[in-house]
């Protein structure tokens, strides 16, 4: 009796999580830009915030954040923006640009490779 249940429950549970793999919350856009000074491909991620009241991007300015270590922080400080912003109606920031930028090679591009600091 136990297996043919643990069969039933083992199928159902197999089956939600086969379904859920479709649900992404998606909050940006992923580009690449070439870099002439570095001679590489660089990618980037792009957060613009959404418009409510149908004006377009490019008739409105807006400030822009560029973080480093994109691939690790762009979600939680697009998040905070988003929280903080005139969107979700707090007005302590406006509206912002977030522009998150993947590493290649971090030791390069935090550290100085003549040695001074």
């Amino acid at each position: 009796m136990m297996k043919p249940l643990l069969m039933i429950f083992m199928t159902i549970s197999f089956t939600a999580l086969h379904a859920q793999q479709g649900n992404k919350v998606i909050i940006g856009n992923v580009d690449t830009i070439h870099s002439e000074i570095l001679h590489e491909k660089r990618t980037i991620w792009v957060y613009t915030p959404e418009i409510t009241n149908g004006e377009s991007l490019i008739k409105k300015k807006y400030p822009v954040v560029y973080v480093l270590d994109g691939d690790h922080h762009f979600y939680s400080v697009t998040g905070i923006i988003q929280q903080l912003s005139a969107a979700n109606g707090n007005m302590v920031l406006p509206q912002m640009i977030v522009v998150g930028v993947l590493n290649t090679d971090r030791t390069r591009d935090f550290t100085s490779k003549s040695g001074r600091s």
